[in-house]
């Protein structure tokens, strides 16, 4: 019986986790999807964000089997290029312990610039920044 109620927790976490990322990607300016022999494969959304009219990466995604193979460098260069036609930075949250994804950003360009707001405390984030030259 344990075991039945940690299942259907965490089938409600990952619902949860799904509806976020959804409501996420509805209404971003910029949503691409990347494909590898037609398959996709990954995705990453482009938004402005609210407070500060300031280009942001949100939602970056590669499927595990296809990770390693420059899929998630394309796709932030995709929204690199989007955000530097108009603004002079893009700037971008990551969970602190997620080093791989932190090591990717750094190799890129990307600064920790602090903490990000609102970040829970099981999971903090921070921001990190990229400025483009003109």
């Amino acid at each position: 019986m344990s075991g039945d109620v940690g299942l259907r927790e965490n089938e409600r976490a990952a619902s949860a986790d799904e509806a976020r990322w959804r409501e996420r990607l509805v209404g971003s300016p910029l949503l691409v999807i990347a494909e590898v022999d037609g398959e996709a494969c990954g995705l990453v959304a482009g938004d402005i964000e609210r407070d500060t009219g300031e280009p942001i990466l949100i939602s970056l995604w590669v499927n595990p089997r296809f990770r390693g193979r420059g899929v998630a460098k394309a796709l932030i260069t995709e929204v690199e290029e989007w955000a530097a036609a108009e603004h002079g930075e893009l700037s971008l949250s990551v969970r602190d312990d997620n080093a791989a994804a932190r090591g990717l950003y750094e190799d890129l360009g990307y600064e920790v610039v602090g903490p990000t707001p609102l970040a829970d405390d099981e999971h903090p984030e921070v921001t990190m920044r990229k400025t483009f030259e003109s």
